[in-house]
């Protein structure tokens, strides 16, 4: 009766990759390059001795790191104003929370607002100007675009992209921004707007 060994004593075939010149070089500063196992080879892998692995980071570095700010531009078509904006702080604010303080940046800010004074004949130039600023923030939050431009791999600022940045995902997306474009057009007519261009003016001649 013939036993069945329970191991193969054939001497089993082994083989080694070698660098073959004809498609692996040597780098100049001597180390071992990263060998792609084939297909139709074996993925058994020989040592140089004296040499060390190739650091991929070399050769293929990674994306840059994006600055802590975002450049925030605004286009009014009389001037570009343009301001730096905090990373971590943008993405706290949320989408809402970011248009209102970038509409108090670019397009009218409270510390305007003339001082109260009591009339029992006409409003109040304080009220004139709070109303119409409510009006104006409520439609610039509505109507404004926010086109993004998002970070690049080699120049780090991104071109201008055509589309308009959203509420949903907001903190995830400003982690790739380098810069915002805004894009509003304040309306010819608006509750107390003649009123309110007067305040404006006889604020900026006191000064």
């Amino acid at each position: 009766m013939s036993t069945v060994p329970l191991t193969d004593t054939r001497l089993e075939e082994t083989s080694v990759l070698t660098l073959d010149d004809a498609t692996v070089s040597i780098n100049d500063n001597d180390c071992t390059p990263d060998v792609p196992p084939s297909l139709n080879k074996p993925t058994n892998t020989s040592t140089v001795i004296g040499t060390r692995p190739c650091s991929l980071s070399a050769h293929h570095p990674g994306p840059r790191a994006l600055l802590p700010h975002i450049i925030v531009t605004y286009d009014d078509q009389v001037q570009q104003s343009s301001t730096a904006w905090g990373r971590t702080g943008t993405a706290k604010l949320g989408y809402h929370g970011f248009a209102k303080m970038v509409f108090d940046a670019f397009i009218l800010h409270p510390a305007r607002a003339p001082r109260w004074e009591f009339s029992v004949f006409k409003s109040s130039d304080r009220s004139i100007f709070w109303k119409s600023y409510k009006f104006l923030q409520a439609d610039f939050i509505a109507r404004v675009k926010m086109r993004p431009r998002f970070a690049t791999d080699s120049s780090g600022m991104g071109g201008r992209d055509a589309i308009s940045l959203q509420p949903v995902g907001w903190s995830e997306m400003v982690q790739n921004l380098v810069g915002i474009d805004i894009e509003y057009k304040v309306p010819e007519d608006y509750p107390g707007r003649e009123k309110l261009l007067n305040i404006l003016q006889r604020s900026a001649t006191n000064k």
